[in-house]
């Protein structure tokens, strides 16, 4: 069956794409309508708009800063405004939030954009996947450089270091399926406007610096030849 999905996300980043390639592509359904909204008035009001199939909500994010305050009063406005058989995914990982959700309905998934999690809460099986990972992208971007991995996460201003990581999580936005959180979050938690400004200065350091940019070609080259994979939709 086709899929209408709202998503209620107040730090969506404009991956719309991304995410519905995750879901239609990956959990294996048809995605015919895919709508991201960031605040609450738009959400409620989209609510009654359409037949949808599927209503996602992330609470998984710094603004329900007054739990469970703020999240119950939404909850509460819900009932009556879609139809009876739709599904509802809550993302959240906190206790207090899962039984919260729960009760009006929700099913959870734990994380954020990760298979595991959105298949559990779609309950389908998720075919194995054996691409690359943002792991086996800075290990190879490090080994690359002669750069120590734990260099290349961790916080820290060295230019070769912060260049390093800098390719990396444009690399992995390229070649992997992990959304812009989940490649901040490997490199010790960064936020996901982080990995954003990265793939910025990548791209523009590649039109202004030939030999950044030589080296960045052969890194691309060098991950499609030991991963077998090829340029992803977020290239």
């Amino acid at each position: 069956m086709a899929q209408k999905i709202l998503f209620f996300d107040p730090d969506s980043i404009g991956e719309e794409e991304h995410t519905k390639k995750l879901m239609g592509n990956i959990l294996g359904f048809p995605v015919i309508q895919f709508k991201i909204v960031t605040t609450i008035d738009l959400f409620l009001s989209l609510l009654s708009q359409d037949q949808w199939t599927t209503i996602i909500i992330n609470f998984q994010t710094t603004y329900w800063n007054s739990l469970p305050t703020d999240i119950e009063h939404l909850l509460e406005q819900l009932p009556g405004k879609y139809p009876e058989s739709c599904r509802l995914v809550a993302i959240t990982a906190r206790p207090e939030e899962k039984v919260l959700v729960e009760g009006y309905g929700f099913k959870v998934a734990c994380k954020k954009y990760t298979l595991t999690s959105l298949s559990e809460a779609f309950e389908v099986s998720v075919p194995k996947f054996t691409g690359v990972s943002v792991e086996n992208i800075a290990t190879l971007v490090s080994d690359y450089f002669k750069i120590n991995l734990d260099d290349v996460r961790k916080t820290g201003r060295k230019r070769e270091n912060t260049q390093a990581r800098q390719i990396s999580m444009r690399l992995a936005k390229m070649f992997t399926h992990d959304s812009l959180y989940l490649i901040g979050e490997y490199f010790n938690g960064r936020d996901h406007t982080t990995v954003i400004h990265a793939n910025q200065t990548v791209k523009d350091l590649c039109d202004t610096d030939p030999l950044f940019k030589q080296n960045f070609d052969e890194l691309v080259e060098l991950v499609k030849l030991t991963y077998s994979v090829p340029i992803g939709a977020r290239a």
